[in-house]
């Protein structure tokens, strides 16, 4: 028998119309403001992040998955606000945040690794497509004859591997990617970018990505953001922006 959801997580869990949507959300760190009113959705696609180090990238995607509490703005997802729920709620919600520097438990086996992104899907009700060890396998075959093996023994693709494949073990939604091909060889870039398309195809699990390749990024995305000084500056189809020369003058 299903887990029954927190009131607040099933009013979020219900229907899929609204996507994702931030509304003039403001946040940073004690005193120090890093977003000023930003703005952006997502919903049916793959969205770019992008912007130079310290825009506030990372804080957006803290903020939007319930690790800072924002000071201003709304976060609403599937057309419910999401703004006051915890990290785990906002998870069960159908939220799968992948943070920079790859997040794996490094003494735990990759297989136990992708278990625990297994166990948050137990507790989120029936709605969701649930994820198969196989489709990860399938879409990282690296992992695939090393699943016993330590989680902190794996090169750094191989980590990045595991870490979004805990997430979509979640049986995400909505995946939030910081920086997913940091420390990757560049040779490896493209293919990593390439499987976070085949999981929207695939799966049809919406992507926000922050990514400082901004050429990669472009080319799978349907649409992106830039962010500079914690303020949205440009907007736009990922084709448009790839193609216009001006854009690089903002980072």
């Amino acid at each position: 028998m299903a887990k029954t959801l927190d009131p607040a997580v099933a009013e979020v869990t219900t229907g899929r119309s609204g996507g994702l949507l931030v509304e003039n959300v403001s946040a940073g760190y004690g005193r120090h403001i890093v977003l000023r009113e930003v703005s952006l959705t997502v919903d049916g696609e793959i969205v770019s992040l992008l912007g130079h180090n310290g825009a506030g990238k990372s804080t957006l995607l803290r903020a939007v998955s319930g690790a800072l509490k924002m000071t201003g703005g709304d976060v609403r997802y599937r057309s419910r606000s999401v703004r006051d729920l915890d990290t785990a709620r906002v998870a069960q919600s159908g939220v799968a945040l992948v943070p920079q520097g790859r997040g794996v438990f490094p003494t735990l086996s990759i297989e136990e690794n992708l278990r625990l992104g297994a166990g948050v899907a137990r507790h989120t009700g029936s709605e969701r497509q649930l994820v198969t060890m196989d489709f990860v396998l399938d879409l990282f075959p690296a992992l695939a004859g090393r699943l016993k093996e330590r989680a902190g023994t794996l090169s750094g693709g191989q980590q990045q591997m595991v870490a979004i494949g805990t997430a979509l073990m979640t049986s995400p939604t909505l995946l939030l990617l910081d920086e997913p091909s940091t420390g990757l060889a560049p040779v490896l870039v493209q293919t990593m970018l390439d499987q976070i398309r085949t999981v929207h195809r695939e799966l049809g699990i919406d992507v926000l990505i922050v990514e400082q390749n901004i050429h990669e990024a472009l080319r799978v995305s349907d649409r992106a953001y830039v962010l500079r000084l914690g303020a949205i500056v440009r907007e736009g189809p990922a084709a448009t922006l790839l193609d216009d020369a001006d854009i690089w003058d903002l980072f």
